[in-house]
């Protein structure tokens, strides 16, 4: 019989330490792959696997620590899918490139003689797209039609505001399937092409069979399909359809969801108006161009009743004005609000967001708006023709001819010196100048400048500049001020 000592020196019989490793026996290794409870098998595994264990601890956790992250982010925004929300799935894009279109973050991949890539929409991009959904939700049950605080019962003006006149058949007719249409002769032309893109919208022009050309405008891939958006190019769509008999704004022909057929623009937009070489004409041509900005703004806020605005662009800058015969029109009106009244008069609406330069300064304070920021920013739009051409010729005339120089200046100029308001000073500076009143700096030689043209622009940006909104001019007024500065001048001029 072994003595006690022995015992203890037993393998057998030792302790083993509680960190060592717990090795399976043959009987446990035989549990372990004949077990027929699946619970009991993992619970044997990680007995006789304590790493294993720890990283199975690890894991659970990371995953609802994860998972509460994603709750409290969801219940911070507010957003929570309905039922009734068929527009929850992300949807995927077909994208057709040319080979002349510069790519973007996406790769374009040939198929069928030509290029098409399809886009799988990333979750990612529309977490900002859910909160503003949830928020567009909540200041439709909290304010009416115009987005007007405190004024419960403000109300739309007009029946068309709250609706829309789509026109599905007319956008399905235009075949998009081929880029080329080829000849019986072998030859091609192009029928489809990407021409631009803006904040909410791709651009693209298609020719007719007999050649006219049409542009088609079609929803950015990155903006979701939720109510809020729908209702952006709702607004553009329908502003567009009421102003169609002026010849101010640009024509639509078809509507649907968020696809536009419109009108194509053969010319640019003012920032690269064409100016003639002559130095007469060419203010001439300055006045013409503030005058049809003018007009447009004021055929907008009138065409229903003059006097009183049912419509509010809010993002008038150059590039919304373009050439079409020789003539500027206005467009794009996916950020426009529909004015609303009460019985107290019209109601005052609030944007949520206004960045850039070319804003008046109740939208910087975030303060009720009307239709009058529209005026404040016509004015930087008029300072910036005011400025076209202003630079002496004396520097470049021994090199290249006169009329060459004029036409060269009056091209770059527009877009090289200070015709975009603050275009030096960041954007936060920009917005406190605005909000304390400071307007763009006009050059010393512009406003002591005799000629009548000047004189005239300069005043006509005045009228717009006026701090108080209740006191600045209307569209109406500054457009009929232009147009018959510009009558006298056309008399003058004429033998």
């Amino acid at each position: 019989m072994p003595d006690a000592a022995d015992q203890r020196r037993s393998p057998s019989t030792r302790r083993r330490p509680e960190h060592s490793l717990i090795r399976v026996g043959d009987e446990d290794e035989q549990k372990l792959h004949t077990s027929e409870k699946s619970l009991r098998r993992l619970i044997l595994l990680f007995r006789t696997r304590p790493k294993l264990l720890a990283r199975a601890i690890v894991a659970v956790i990371a995953v609802c620590s994860s998972l509460c992250v994603w709750e409290v982010r969801g219940s911070e925004s507010g957003w929570h899918p309905r039922k009734d929300d068929l527009r929850g799935a992300r949807p995927r894009f077909v994208f057709f490139q040319s080979q002349s279109t510069p790519r973007r973050n996406w790769e374009s991949k040939p198929s069928s003689g030509f290029h098409r890539a399809v886009k799988p929409m990333d979750e990612q991009l529309t977490q900002s797209e859910k909160r503003k959904k949830s928020k567009w939700y909540n200041n439709k049950q909290r304010y009416a039609i115009g987005d007007s605080k405190g004024r419960e019962n403000c109300k739309a003006q007009y029946e068309w505001q709250e609706t829309s006149f789509p026109s599905c058949n007319a956008v399905h007719e235009v075949d998009l399937s081929h880029m080329r249409h080829k000849f019986e002769d072998g030859s091609s032309t192009r029928t489809i092409d990407h021409i631009n893109n803006g904040g909410w919208s791709d651009i693209w022009v298609m020719k007719e069979y007999d050649g006219t050309k049409r542009v088609i405008k079609t929803k950015l891939f990155q903006h979701d399909f939720t109510d809020r958006n729908f209702d952006r190019y709702r607004r553009d769509a329908l502003v567009m359809e009421r102003l169609s008999s002026y010849p101010s704004v640009m024509n639509i022909y078809g509507f649907c969801g968020v696809t536009h057929l419109v009108e194509y623009s053969e010319g640019g937009d003012i920032e690269g108006a064409e100016i003639s070489a002559d130095p007469k004409e060419a203010q001439m041509d300055r006045l013409r161009i503030a005058e049809q900005v003018a007009r447009s703004i004021a055929d907008l806020h009138n065409f229903d009743l003059e006097g009183r605005a049912s419509v509010s662009s809010t993002d008038i800058t150059p590039y919304q004005f373009l050439s079409m015969g020789g003539k500027y029109k206005l467009n794009d009106f996916n950020r426009a609000r529909f004015i609303s009244w009460d019985e107290n008069g019209p109601c005052p609406f609030y944007v949520a967001k206004n960045p850039g330069k070319w804003r008046a300064p109740e939208e910087y304070h975030y303060e009720g708006e009307d239709e009058k920021i529209d005026v404040y920013s016509a004015g930087n739009i008029v300072r910036g023709i005011s400025h076209i051409c202003t630079f002496s010729l004396q520097f470049v005339m021994p090199f290249i001819s006169s009329d060459q120089a004029f036409a060269t200046f009056c091209q770059i100029y527009f877009i090289l010196t200070g015709k975009k308001p603050f275009e030096n000073i960041k954007t936060d500076e920009t917005y406190q100048s605005v909000k304390k009143g400071k307007t763009p700096h006009v050059k010393k030689e512009l406003q002591q400048s005799r000629d009548p043209v000047t004189i005239a622009l300069l005043k006509a940006m005045e009228m717009c500049f006026i701090y108080d909104p209740n006191e600045r001019a209307t569209a109406r007024e500054v457009a009929n001020y232009l147009t018959s500065q510009l009558k006298i001048f056309e008399n003058s001029a004429s033998p």
